[in-house]
């Protein structure tokens, strides 16, 4: 990871754009997942993922629609 681009706002910006379609396409009942780097799923936090830890696959992340 690029250092360089950290704390400019592309990751929020891609991840607004992300949760838009899934709200417009994701059916009500639906579970999203998705892997988070280790020390990055307070960022995902705040688009409402929780931690889904597994000993199998390592730290996943879920929200809930």
């Amino acid at each position: 990871m690029d250092t360089h681009f950290q704390g400019q706002g592309l990751g929020s910006a891609i991840m607004i754009k992300i949760e838009t379609y899934l709200h417009q396409m994701a059916k009500k009942g639906a579970t999203i997942g998705l892997l988070a780097a280790t020390g990055k799923e307070a960022f995902y936090g705040r688009y409402g993922y929780i931690p889904r830890p597994s000993e199998t696959l390592g730290n996943g992340m879920c929200k809930f629609i």
